[in-house]
């Protein structure tokens, strides 16, 4: 009788073993191609065997005339089953997705000023009633040209470049809005894509410009997918944000009693009373969106593979700690690391090399990294401590000075990826031109590719060289493959001259001198 009360947990937990490891391939993006279709495969083995292996006991328990065999089969998947159902309800709520939190991020910003000083340059930057860093749009200009990018349109200025670029072009005779549809930290795929097709492409605007980064915006071994828009259910909270309106709120609440699932901001829209803003719909609605609330079997095993690998990814970095830096995202630490600044300026310097040690590198001993900011000259001391940088090239930078070894070159074939971006630009460009909107591209070099003043600085120190050559080599490959599909491209690193001192030290964005030249270029590369 054991094989009857026994074997069917086996079948079912082979099944589950089998979609915890498919499951665990989607998040992996380092991996090369083939490894991922490797792993892919061996799940959908592995389900295979142990659906096999459910229906043969059933098959032999009705062989043998075994009612027990039958009933253990049932009460192995329904244990299974149980357990899995339990689980997703003790487990913590999952978190939002990357798109979910930028939707809210967008919300808590809207129709607010940020005020400061950076650096001895008075920082203002406004955020309109989509929480961009934009005045309201002008809907009586002659163009609208509307800019997508990160962090670079966005901060370390005292103006940022789309309203720069809009004054310079102001000043040629030109009456042209330049729509700045930008936010710190997101990237190509899945931000500036699902802004593109969700929020840019129905204001139908002349002309988009999309900025690309390469030192963060382009992920090597990025794989090529059609866009698709994401699946929302309209959450209760969408219809709680702040200054929405009545209709809109009303309207929204509706949905929201109903559990209404929208595929496309127009399938939203078209259930909301007429005249509401679309766009804040959208974005309220993307904000609390409830499906990824469910807590069904499905995606407990999903939340499962994912702590799994995450586990395994926190016991590699313990195992190498000391000798290989895992590059934990500073953004984690940022918090702790602010606090350093408010110590004495004396102080400061080897807390940093201590915050480096611990935080990044996870390293027991942080005499190396503190040695490795000593040696530096004053004026390259004085820099790091005078008020909180974001560290993109300290951490990595401080670290190989001390001794160890960075996360290493990105994996992934140069030419295949920069292939891959290409499709995804071609993608916007064919629906950008599909409705009579023109499409361009330009491209923002990494700093030590054009600053000699920013080389100069870094030289006491290591940066990850490794890392740099091949983001650079991404860099003229992606330019090139651009330019020969015929997609419209500037790229700022073929521009001699103009960006040499036009980088902020530390963190390696425009600084006033960088913006007022790459504005002035744009005017006269938008002109007709």
């Amino acid at each position: 009788m054991t094989w009857e009360w026994v074997g069917p947990y086996g079948a079912w937990a082979l099944g589950l073993a089998g979609w915890i490891l498919y499951s665990m391939a989607g998040p992996v993006e380092s991996l090369a191609p083939q490894l991922v279709i490797l792993v892919q495969v061996a799940g959908v083995t592995t389900i295979s065997a142990g659906v096999l292996g459910v229906f043969g006991f059933w098959w032999v328990a009705g062989r043998r005339r075994s009612t027990s065999g039958r009933l253990a089969v049932l009460v192995a998947g329904v244990v299974v089953l149980g357990t899995l159902t339990a689980a997703g309800w003790l487990l913590p709520p999952p978190p939002p997705s990357p798109l979910q939190t930028k939707a809210a991020q967008l919300l808590a910003r809207r129709l607010t000023t940020e005020q400061g000083r950076f650096r001895g340059v008075p920082l203002t930057a406004h955020f309109n009633h989509l929480g961009w860093p934009d005045d309201e749009g002008r809907p009586d200009a002659r163009q609208r040209v509307v800019f997508m990018g990160d962090s670079f349109l966005e901060v370390r200025s005292s103006r940022n470049l789309a309203a720069r670029v809009e004054s310079a072009l102001g000043a040629a005779g030109l009456d042209v809005d330049v729509v700045n549809v930008a936010q710190a930290d997101t990237g190509p795929v899945p931000e500036y894509r699902h802004w593109f097709f969700e929020q840019v492409l129905p204001q139908k605007p002349d002309q988009v410009v999309l900025f690309l980064y390469t030192m963060n915006d382009l992920v090597p071994g990025f794989r090529f997918e059609p866009y698709q828009s994401p699946r929302i259910e309209i959450g209760i909270g969408a219809s709680q944000v702040s200054g929405l309106g009545s209709r809109l709120t009303e309207g929204l609440a509706r949905l929201a009693e109903h559990h209404t699932v929208f595929h496309s901001r127009a399938a939203l829209v078209r259930l909301l009373p007429g005249g509401v803003d679309g766009d804040l719909a959208y974005l309220a609605a993307l904000a609390h969106d409830a499906a990824g609330s469910r807590r069904g079997p499905a995606t407990t095993v999903a939340r499962l593979a994912v702590g799994l690998l995450g586990q395994a990814r926190h016991w590699r970095r313990l195992a190498r700690a000391g000798t290989t830096c895992a590059g934990q995202p500073w953004q984690q630490g940022w918090a702790e690391y602010e606090r350093i600044f408010r110590r004495p300026v004396s102080e400061r310097l080897d807390a940093i090399g201590a915050f480096i040690a611990a935080n990044y590198c996870e390293a027991p001993d942080a005499t190396p990294y503190i040695s490795a900011l000593r040696r530096q000259p004053p004026d390259v001391r004085q820099f790091i401590t005078s008020e909180p940088d974001m560290p993109y090239y300290l951490f990595p930078a401080v670290a190989g000075a001390a001794g160890a070894r960075g996360p290493g070159a990105p994996t992934g074939d140069v030419d295949a990826t920069a292939a891959a971006y290409v499709r995804l630009v071609l993608e916007m460009r064919q629906a950008a031109h599909g409705q009579g909107s023109r499409f361009a591209v330009v491209l923002i070099p990494e700093a030590s590719m054009v600053d000699s003043e920013f080389r100069t600085f870094w030289r006491g120190l290591r940066l990850p060289m490794e890392q740099l050559t091949a983001t650079h080599a991404l860099h003229r490959t992606l330019a090139s493959a651009l330019m020969t599909a015929g997609v419209r491209t500037l790229d700022l690193a073929r521009e001699p001259g103009l960006l040499d001192g036009g980088f902020w030290l530390m963190d390696g964005h425009f600084n006033d001198v960088g913006h007022d030249r790459v504005s002035s270029r744009l005017a006269l590369w938008l002109q007709p």
